[in-house]
């Protein structure tokens, strides 16, 4: 009686154990994928709501990070901290994972731009 395993037996247990990686591997970047494009379409629905915002408001000052305005007979300013765009009073959140967040004034037009996934985002938020 031999103890011990066939090189069939090996050979088997090798590929069962590569694919085993091979199906985690894909699933791990599939699931990195997925959770890059969750924080893009959180911040498109972020910017409807800014832009929803930004249009019943009045009486604009316009700092390069900072947008304060008259909102509802209340003043209230949009800026960037900890890597999001926040509304005060209050801790509205309209922009995930950003950074050098800029408002700029052009004319009648309010636009806003950040850095998102190492690329510049340039978009127009309001009009004065």
């Amino acid at each position: 009686t031999k103890k011990g395993f066939t090189l069939i037996e090996l050979s088997l247990a090798i590929f069962i154990v590569n694919i085993t990686l091979i199906l985690w591997l894909s699933l791990f970047n599939l699931l990195q994928n997925f959770d890059a494009k969750i924080d893009e379409r959180e911040n498109n629905l972020g910017l409807i709501q800014l832009r929803r915002v930004i249009a019943l408001g009045h009486d604009f000052e316009i700092f390069s990070d900072e947008l304060c305005m008259n909102y509802r007979d209340d003043m209230t300013c949009f800026y960037e901290t900890n890597h999001r765009l926040i509304q005060t009073p209050g801790t509205q959140i309209y922009l995930l994972n950003i950074s050098d967040c800029e408002f700029k004034e052009d004319g009648n037009t309010i636009s806003l731009s950040y850095l998102f996934n190492e690329q510049v985002v340039e978009t127009i938020i309001g009009v004065k």
